[in-house]
């Protein structure tokens, strides 16, 4: 919340230089745009940053040896180790997804079931998981698990 007061804090400020010489619907125009696209790329990284940590997670409990499941399970409890209601609710998400399944649609999945606890089903989330694949993928072959 605070990111947020300062974000509009700054992109007002820059909205009101902007308008000492573009006039006042130019720099309102300015500050709205800097704002949205600063919200913009703060709600991207932070989506990443979430993948990329659970999957890392994920990826270190495979090194150890652990099997697909147990290693996502381990995942999941290292994420939520002081919150029982998030790790409850997303150990039951993890075993409605199907063992037949790939391990790389297991853990696109599991990843994907975090980031719905955490922010909610997304309008799009094909898109979503589309982008957990991808990142899952790279970070297979970096770990040697392609």
């Amino acid at each position: 919340m605070v990111g947020l007061i300062i974000m509009l804090t700054v992109s007002a400020v820059i909205g009101w230089l902007a308008s000492l010489f573009v006039g006042t619907l130019g720099g309102f125009i300015i500050g709205v745009v800097i704002f949205v696209v600063w919200f913009r790329f703060n709600q991207n990284q932070g989506t990443n940053g979430l993948y990329k940590a659970n999957l890392s997670s994920y990826f270190s409990f495979r090194k150890r040896g652990r099997t697909v499941g147990d290693a996502l399970q381990m995942m999941i409890e290292a994420r939520y180790r002081f919150s029982e209601t998030n790790l409850n609710a997303a150990l039951w998400m993890l075993s409605g997804i199907p063992e037949s399944e790939t391990d790389e649609m297991r853990v696109v999945e599991a990843v994907f079931s975090v980031f719905c606890i955490e922010n909610g089903l997304p309008p799009e989330a094909e898109r979503y998981r589309s982008e957990i694949r991808n990142l899952y993928r790279k970070m297979s072959q970096i770990s040697g698990f392609s």
